[in-house]
C-alpha cells in the first residue's frame, strides 16, 4: 500500500513547470522593463519573495535571430516578445516564432496600453497564447508564468481530482494585466493561510500544499468558457466574468451575464459563486438583483474587493453561519476541526440553510478537503427524514475525515485538537530524538500503513503522545545559563537537579502544558528523548530519566507543577553520573546530545487508587535463549502484572515463545519458585510528591495479593498443587498462584501469542532487522469484545551478518577458557585481554548491591583506558531483585565486550531476556553468554582464571589481563561460543 497518498499525490501535481524562459525584446525595451537592477531579477523577484523552490532560469536576447540560435540549442518552455515601438519587427518576430517553432508557447508583452488594437488579431487566432501590458508591476511575469503552467497542468491534476480552478473571463489585456498579479498573491497568501492552521505543517508539506492552490483558468470568449463549464463545472470553485467580451467573435454587450446564467443552471437550486466586474458602476445593481457579486474595476479597492471575494465567496475564509436571510449567527469556524464541533451549536434552520446551498462543500473544498467536499456535494437535504439526521451524518462523515487527515502524522498541537491516539502532537519545535522517532514509526506502522486493520480481534493502538521538540531544550539552556554544566564534571548530580527545577521553562510552552492537562486527566509518563537515545549504534535504554506523575488531582496547578518538574529533571538527566560515563564510553561529547522530552498516557485503570495495566511486557524476534523444541527465530516474549518498570529492569517476568506459546522452558516446581510477587503500580492517592527522589516517587510497589484484591488477576494466574503437582488454571482453587498468564496463553481469553508473532513479523520487516517491541495489554474488553493492546516501543537488534564457524571439538581443548551453547551475538573478537569477574570463592549474595559499585569503579577505568574487556557475573544481570543477580546498571558495565551471566552452586540462574540490556548489547554487538555449572556444553575455567595475572582486586571482584588477546568466537545461528586463551 502507499501510505503518503496524500503527499504522493501532491508530488504528481503540477508537473509542467516553466524551467526555461526566454525573453526576446531589444535593449531599449527591455531598459524600460528592467527600470534600476536586470531584468532577470525583475522576473525571479516574486519567486523568490514567496519563498517558492521552483523558479526559472531566464535568459535575454535582443532579436529574433539571437532567439533562433537559442531555441535550437535549448528548449524552452515559454517565450516572452516584448512589443516595443518598432511594431513592424515586433510582428515579424511573432510571425516567425509562429511559423518556425509552432510547438512553443509564446506571450507577448506590450510596452503600454494603447498598443493593444495593433495586436488583439494574433491573440484571436492563437498566433500568441495570451497578450499583456507592462503597468510597472514586475509582478506580471510571475503571472504570465503561473498562468500557463496552470493552463498547461489542468488536465494532468484533474485526474487526481486535486484541481480546484477559478474561471476567469477577460478579454482587455489592461485589465487583466493588472488584476492577475492581484489574484495570484491573494491566493497563495489565502492558501498560506489556510495552510497554517493544517494539522501537518512541516517544511516539506508547506511546500507540496501550495501545489492544491486553485488553477487560473483565462478566457476571452464566450464559446470557450462555455465549453469548459459544460466539461469542468463540478472543479470550478467560481466563476469571474466581464460583462462585455467576445461572442460568435464579436463584442456582445450582455456575455458576462448569459455566461453567469448557464453556469448556474449546471447547480440547480444550489448557491454558486459568481462575480461580475465592470467599468460601468450601473452593472452592480444588475449583477445584486441576481445574486452576483460585483467589482468596479476603477475601484480603488481592487486588491481588497479580490481578497473579499476569495474569503467570502469562494470559501478561503473563516466559514461565517449565516440564518436563511443571510444575517450572520456570530459564529465561524477556521478549521475543520472547529467545523466539527459547530455543527452541534447551530440551529436547524441554519443548517439546513447552508447545506441545501452547497456552503459546506464550498468551504470545504476550498480548504483542500477534496474527497468529503465531492460527496458532500451530491447529498440532497431531503434525503433525510430530519434535520438532525442531516446533522448526525455530517458528524460522523466529518470525523472520519479528521480521522484520515490525522492518521499516522506528527501535528502541532493547540486548543483546537482534542489529542487523538491515531497521530501524535508536536508541543515544540526540534528534533524529536530516538524515542520520539521510534514512537512517530510506531504510528505511522499503526495508522499511516494502517496495521491496526490487520488485527481483527484485538484493538492494536498506542497511548496518547505529545513529544517536546529539543528547541526547547536549547531555549531552556540558554535561557537559564545553564550550558556551564557541560564543561562542570564536578558538581554533583543532586545539585544539578536542584539547579534545573529553579531555572524557568518558557511561558509558551507552559501554556500548551496548561492546554494539554484539560484534555487529560489520567497518569502521564514523562520520558527521555534524546538525540542520541535509541539510536541503532549507540543506544541509551534506560541511561536517562523517565518519571511518572498521577495527574488525577483536582487542583489543575498542582498537575501542572509535576510535568513541569518532570520535565525539567529529564533534562537533567543528561548531565547524570551514569549518563556522563555512557556518553564517554561510545566518543562522544556531552555537547552533542540534546534532549527532547516524551509525555504519553500511561496504559491502564485506577484499581482502588492504584494504576497500572492488567500486562506489560516486551517480545523479540530473535530469541537468543531458545529451550526445548525452540528455534532462535520462534521469538522470545517476557511479560508482567503492572507497569513495565518490573519488566525491562528484569523482575522476574513469564517468557514464552509467541510461536509456541504452550512451551515451557521450567519445572513446575521453578515456576513457583521464579513467579511474580510484586508489580508496581501509580499511586493516586500520593499528593505530596517530590520527583527528585528518583524515577519511582510517584509509584507503589505492591504485592500481587493486593491485585487479587483489585480483582486485575483472575486470567492471569493457576493455582499451584503440590500434592498432585499441576497447575490449575483461574483462582478456583487454593495453593500458591503461579503468573503464568494461563487463560491467555492456553485459552486463549485474548489472542496475545497471535498478536506478538504478527506483530513481530510486520515490524522486522518494515524495519529490516531483528526487533524488539514495549507493550501494554488491557483486558477490559469493548463491546466487540475486543481487549486493547498497546504498542509502545520498536527497537531494531542489531548483529553482524558474519557467519562464525567452527567446531568446538577440533579446537585445542586445553586452550579453552569458556565454552557455551546459550549465547547471544555473532562473529570473531580478538581484541580483548582483560577478564573482570566476581570471584565464586568469595561471592555472598547479599553483598550484590556491593558488587555493582565494584563494577563501576573498574568499568570507569577501563573506559578512561579505551579497553574493552570480558566479564563474569552470577546470576541475572541488571536486575532490581538483588537476591538473583547483580543490579548493576548498563553504564556501570558498559565497556564490556563480553557478559557472561553463571550459575553457581546454591545461585541458579535466569537468564535477563526482557531487560534493557538486550537492546544495549545487540546495537552495540556485545557478545552475551550464559553458562550454568551444571550443564553439559558449559565450561568455565575457574582455575585458569584463578591463575592469571590480577590488575586489580576488591572485596568481591577481580580483574586480571591476559599477555595476548583472547580469541573469541560466537556462531549466532547454532547458538554456540568459545573463548581461547592464546599465551
Amino acid at each position: 500500500q502507499n501510505q503518503n497518498a496524500e503527499r504522493d499525490v501532491y508530488h504528481d501535481l503540477m508537473p509542467f513547470k516553466v524551467k526555461n524562459l526566454l525573453v526576446i525584446a531589444s535593449v531599449y525595451d527591455a531598459f524600460t522593463i528592467e527600470s534600476e537592477g536586470n531584468l532577470s531579477q525583475k522576473i525571479l523577484g516574486e519567486f523568490l519573495r514567496l519563498n517558492l523552490t521552483s523558479f526559472p532560469r531566464v535568459y535575454a536576447v535582443n532579436t529574433y535571430e539571437e532567439a533562433e540560435i537559442e531555441l535550437q540549442q535549448r528548449h524552452y518552455d515559454l517565450i516572452i516578445v516584448v512589443a516595443g515601438y518598432n511594431q513592424k519587427q515586433t510582428k515579424k518576430t511573432i510571425n516567425s516564432l509562429k511559423n518556425n517553432f509552432p510547438e512553443h508557447n509564446v506571450y507577448l508583452l506590450l510596452n503600454n496600453g494603447y498598443d493593444t488594437s495593433e495586436y488583439i488579431e494574433y491573440s484571436l487566432k492563437n498566433t500568441v497564447e495570451n497578450i499583456f501590458v507592462w503597468n510597472g508591476d514586475s509582478r506580471i511575469f510571475f503571472s504570465m508564468i503561473k498562468l500557463l503552467e496552470d493552463k498547461v497542468n489542468l488536465e494532468n491534476d484533474l485526474k487526481y481530482n486535486r484541481a480546484r480552478i477559478i474561471l476567469l473571463i477577460e478579454d482587455t489585456p489592461v485589465f487583466y494585466s493588472r488584476y492577475l498579479p492581484e489574484l495570484y498573491m491573494s491566493i497563495f497568501e489565502l492558501v498560506r493561510g489556510i495552510m497554517n492552521t493544517s494539522i501537518e505543517a512541516d517544511d516539506v508539506y508547506k511546500l507540496l500544499y501550495l501545489r492544491t492552490r486553485p488553477r487560473i483558468i483565462h478566457f476571452n470568449s464566450f464559446e470557450d468558457a462555455r465549453d469548459f463549464i459544460h466539461n469542468k463545472s463540478e472543479n470550478i470553485l467560481g466563476l469571474i466574468t466581464d460583462v462585455e467580451f467576445y461572442k460568435n467573435k464579436k463584442i456582445y454587450s450582455n456575455a458576462g451575464f448569459e455566461l453567469a446564467e448557464y453556469y448556474k443552471n449546471h447547480f440547480a437550486n444550489i448557491d454558486v459563486p459568481v462575480v461580475i466586474q465592470s467599468h460601468n458602476i450601473e452593472k452592480k445593481e444588475q449583477a445584486h438583483k441576481l445574486g452576483y457579486s460585483f467589482i468596479h474595476k476603477d475601484a480603488d479597492t481592487l486588491v481588497q474587493d479580490i481578497k473579499r471575494i476569495l474569503n467570502y465567496n469562494m470559501g478561503f475564509g473563516d466559514f461565517i453561519y449565516k440564518h436563511p436571510d443571510g444575517t450572520p449567527l456570530g459564529l465561524r469556524s477556521k478549521t475543520l476541526e472547529d467545523f466539527v464541533k459547530n455543527l452541534d451549536k447551530i440551529d436547524n434552520d441554519t443548517l439546513m440553510y447552508h447545506a441545501g446551498r452547497n456552503h459546506f462543500s464550498l468551504w470545504l473544498r476550498a480548504h483542500g478537503e477534496f474527497k468529503i467536499s465531492n460527496w458532500l456535494s451530491y447529498i440532497q437535504v431531503q434525503d433525510f427524514a430530519t434535520p438532525n439526521k442531516l446533522r448526525n451524518f455530517l458528524k460522523q462523515n466529518l470525523k472520519n475525515t479528521l480521522t484520515e487527515a490525522y492518521r499516522g502524522k506528527i501535528i502541532s498541537f493547540n486548543a483546537e485538537h482534542e489529542p487523538h491516539d491515531y497521530c501524535i502532537y508536536n508541543l515544540s519545535s526540534g528534533a524529536l530524538g530516538g524515542k520520539g522517532r521510534g514512537l512517530l514509526f510506531i504510528n505511522k506502522l499503526l495508522y499511516g500503513y494502517r496495521l491496526q486493520e490487520k488485527f481483527e480481534d484485538i484493538n492494536l493502538t498506542m497511548p496518547r503522545t505529545f513529544i517536546i521538540g529539543t528547541d526547547t531544550y536549547d531555549e531552556f539552556m540558554n535561557d537559564n545559563n545553564l550550558l556551564e554544566l557541560i564543561k562542570d564534571n564536578n558538581l554533583p548530580y543532586v545539585e544539578v537537579k536542584k539547579m534545573f527545577l529553579k531555572s524557568y521553562l518558557s511561558q509558551e510552552i507552559v501554556n500548551k502544558f496548561e492546554i494539554l492537562l484539560d484534555f487529560i486527566d489520567k497518569p502521564l509518563a514523562v520520558r527521555s528523548s534524546g538525540l542520541l537515545e535509541d539510536s541503532l549504534r549507540q543506544p541509551f535504554a534506560g541511561v536517562y530519566a523517565t518519571y511518572i506523575i498521577p495527574n488525577n488531582y483536582n487542583d489543575k496547578n498542582l498537575r501542572l507543577k509535576h510535568l513541569i518538574q518532570a520535565v525539567k529533571l529529564v533534562y537533567a538527566s543528561i548531565f547524570s553520573p551514569n549518563s556522563r560515563n555512557y556518553i564517554k564510553s561510545i566518543d562522544y561529547t556531552i555537547e552533542q546530545e540534546k534532549m527532547a522530552v516524551v509525555i504519553q498516557e500511561v496504559v491502564g485503570n485506577n484499581y482502588g487508587g492504584y494504576y497500572y495495566p492488567h500486562v506489560s511486557g516486551t517480545a523479540q524476534s530473535f530469541n537468543y535463549y531458545p529451550f526445548a523444541t525452540l528455534k532462535p527465530e520462534d521469538g522470545l516474549a517476557a511479560i508482567a502484572l503492572g507497569l513495565g518498570m518490573y519488566v525491562v529492569s528484569g523482575g522476574k517476568t513469564y517468557h514464552f515463545s509467541p510461536e509456541k506459546p504452550d512451551v515451557q522452558n521450567a519445572s513446575l516446581k521453578n515456576l513457583v519458585k521464579n513467579t511474580q510477587t510484586y508489580f508496581y503500580a501509580v499511586d493516586l492517592k500520593k499528593e505530596n510528591i517530590d520527583l527528585t527522589k528518583g524515577e519511582e516517587a510517584a509509584l507503589a510497589k505492591l504485592d500481587v495479593w493486593d491485585a487479587f484484591k483489585h480483582g486485575t488477576i483472575k486470567h492471569l494466574v493457576s493455582v499451584y498443587d503440590p500434592q498432585n503437582d499441576i497447575l490449575s488454571p483461574g483462582l478456583d482453587k487454593t495453593g500458591s498462584i503461579v503468573l503464568d498468564f494461563a487463560n491467555i496463553l492456553k485459552f486463549n481469553y485474548i489472542p496475545l501469542a497471535k498478536t506478538l508473532k504478527k506483530l513481530l513479523v510486520y515490524s522486522k520487516e518494515s524495519i529490516g532487522a531483528p526487533v524488539e517491541i514495549e507493550f501494554a495489554i488491557d483486558l477490559n474488553k469493548d463491546k466487540d469484545g475486543k481487549a486493547s493492546f498497546y504498542l509502545l516501543q520498536i527497537k531494531p537488534l542489531l548483529s553482524k551478518d558474519t557467519d562464525c564457524n567452527f567446531d568446538i571439538n577440533e579446537l585445542p581443548q586445553d586452550k579453552i577458557l569458556l565454552k557455551s551453547d546459550q549465547i547471544m551475538g555473532n562473529g570473531k573478537i580478538e581484541s580483548v585481554q582483560d577478564i573482570i569477574y566476581v570471584d565464586p570463592e568469595t561471592f555472598d549474595k547479599s553483598k550484590t548491591e556491593e558488587i555493582a559499585n565494584e563494577f563501576d569503579k573498574i568499568n570507569s577505568m577501563m573506559t578512561e583506558e579505551g579497553r574493552k574487556y570480558i566479564l563474569i557475573a552470577p546470576g541475572r544481570l541488571g536486575t532490581r531483585d538483588k537476591w538473583i543477580g547483580v543490579p548493576v546498571q548498563w553504564s556501570q558495565i558498559s565497556n564490556a565486550k563480553i557478559i557472561v551471566e553463571t550459575s553457581l552452586p546454591g545461585f541458579p540462574l535466569d537468564a535477563s531476556a526482557g531487560s534493557h540490556f538486550f537492546h544495549n548489547v545487540m546495537a552495540m554487538e556485545v557478545g552475551y553468554f550464559a553458562v550454568l555449572h551444571n550443564k553439559k556444553n558449559h565450561l568455565i575455567r575457574w582455575d585458569y582464571l584463578k591463575n592469571a595475572k590480577i590488575v586489580d582486586k576488591t572485596d568481591y571482584v577481580k580483574h586480571i589481563r591476559y599477555n595476548k588477546p583472547l580469541q573469541i568466537m560466537m556462531d549466532g545461528k547454532k547458538s554456540i561460543a568459545v573463548i581461547l586463551i592464546k599465551d
